[in-house]
């Protein structure tokens, strides 16, 4: 049975430099202690004294599961959680980034969640895993949601700390989840970004200042902030044939790619490279934070959201450059290849911005199908001394053949009279042919015999 009780300790003053108990009519004086103390028989039977809490009931409840626990642990029903949960949290979070790494999770997943954490962890006052509560969580997800923060980041947070909570689990380092109730905020917001004019294009460069580069070189590859930052000169080259080999692990799909470089990025690259500069040393030494390029826009008086809620933030420079790919006249597939995308729909749907496009010149391109066209051509087609239009006279299927002779002998005059109306009536010359168009409607013209018999062989040949 444990044993609940406050120590008393001896009452030290300081005389002559020496620390003696205070006495006070020939006896010490004691101070009893502030908190309660708890002592009880562990699994193998040993004393031990443990601090308890200043609230005898809450001590004595404490006491109660210090002993149910040494009663499993005789019976060989171990409880590892109880000492993990009194550890220090930096060691938990130590040992999870080692597994998440043994894993092969991305680099950059590591870091954002590790961010996470340690985020909360400082804020929230976690020291060990018993103080992670739900409760302080909720309240931190509300405040912080109030003060701006989106509901899709929330949702990360959170998630991070499930996820942290879960490998607790498994890992026998706690006996359940104490977050696995919160449930994920709906996300009903959605960011939608808009392209930059050139016009702000050149406004915001002309404000930028030794960011210009970072900028141009946004505008003009599409390439993401994290692929910026992890930009080495090794994977520049501006030679014959300027280009960046993306490396697999610094891109967000993890592959390897080549984008080919214009001249206008290629000669500011050139102009900024130190002549030191080493492969493996950073192009860009920092990227600009949402504030600074916040604040360009500003300088640059670039609205932060147009008309329609489209926002302007640095990934906005990917979309501009997908949608000078569109006005370029790039293909989709090229689009697609530079942009770095598997589905078309990235490309021409969200990194395209429709406001931008010139559809004005495409329909100016179209072809004229309208009747005064159609009444030009028409009058072009009008031939013989009645000047009526041939196309009435021809029937709408037509066959083509090369002209055949039309008699055999003499043919009268009345006959052929007839006939020369006739084909002037059915016959047209197809112009890119030299063909004549004969329809299915007239009739060709008949054979008409003058008298003369034409010699027969049969007849002069005595064998037949």
């Amino acid at each position: 049975m444990a044993r609940i009780f406050k120590p008393k300790y001896p009452v030290m003053r300081s005389i002559d430099g020496k620390r003696e108990p205070m006495i006070r009519n020939g006896k010490p004086v004691y101070r009893e202690s502030r908190k309660y103390y708890i002592e009880y028989a562990d699994a193998t039977g040993l004393r031990k004294r443990v601090a308890g809490y200043t609230d005898r009931l809450a001590t004595e409840q404490y006491a109660g599961q210090l002993e149910r626990q040494a009663a499993r642990e005789r019976v060989g029903i171990i409880d590892v959680s109880h000492e993990h949960l009194q550890a220090l949290l930096d060691l938990h979070i130590t040992d999870w980034m080692d597994e998440l790494n043994r894993l092969g999770r991305s680099a950059r997943y590591t870091r954002n969640i590790k961010a996470r954490i340690e985020r909360l962890k400082t804020e929230l006052q976690w020291i060990t895993l018993a103080s992670i509560q739900p409760d302080g969580l909720s309240r931190w997800l509300k405040t912080h949601q109030a003060g701006g923060m989106s509901q899709r980041t929330a949702n990360h947070y959170l998630e991070a700390v499930k996820v942290f909570c879960n490998w607790c689990v498994s890992q026998r380092r706690m006996e359940k989840n104490p977050v696995e109730h919160i449930a994920n905020v709906e996300v009903t917001e959605r960011i939608i970004r808009r392209a930059l004019t050139l016009d702000e294009i050149h406004r915001l460069l002309s404000v930028s200042g030794p960011r210009r580069t970072v900028y141009v070189a946004a505008l003009l590859t599409g390439l993401r902030r994290n692929e910026l930052r992890q930009l080495q000169w090794g994977d520049v080259h501006l030679d014959e044939n300027p280009r960046i080999d993306l490396r697999a692990e610094t891109t967000k799909a993890g592959r390897a790619d080549t984008l080919p470089l214009p001249d206008q990025l290629a000669s500011e690259l050139v102009s900024v490279r130190p002549t030191d500069a080493q492969p493996t040393d950073q192009v860009f030494k920092s990227i600009p934070k949402p504030q600074t390029f916040n604040s360009d826009l500003t300088h640059a008086k670039i609205p932060k959201a147009d008309d329609r809620g489209w926002t302007v933030d640095f990934h906005s420079l990917r979309k501009t450059y997908g949608t000078l790919l569109a006005k370029s006249g790039a293909s989709l597939r090229e689009a697609m290849q530079l942009m770095r995308h598997t589905d078309a729909r990235l490309t021409t749907q969200i990194y395209t911005d429709p406001r931008l496009l010139e559809t004005s010149k495409a329909v100016d391109r179209l072809p004229r199908i309208t009747d005064d066209d159609r009444h030009e051509v028409q009058r072009g087609l009008k031939t013989g001394t009645d000047d009526n239009d041939i196309s009435s006279h021809i029937s709408k299927q037509v066959t083509f053949r090369a002209l055949r002779p039309a008699t055999v002998g003499t043919v009268s005059r009345e006959t052929d009279h007839r006939q020369n109306e006739s084909n002037s009536l059915c016959l047209t010359q197809d112009r890119s042919t030299s063909a004549l168009v004969d329809t299915q409607n007239c009739p060709l013209p008949k054979k008409v015999s003058d008298g003369t018999r034409t010699r027969n062989p049969r007849d002069h040949n005595p064998v037949l």
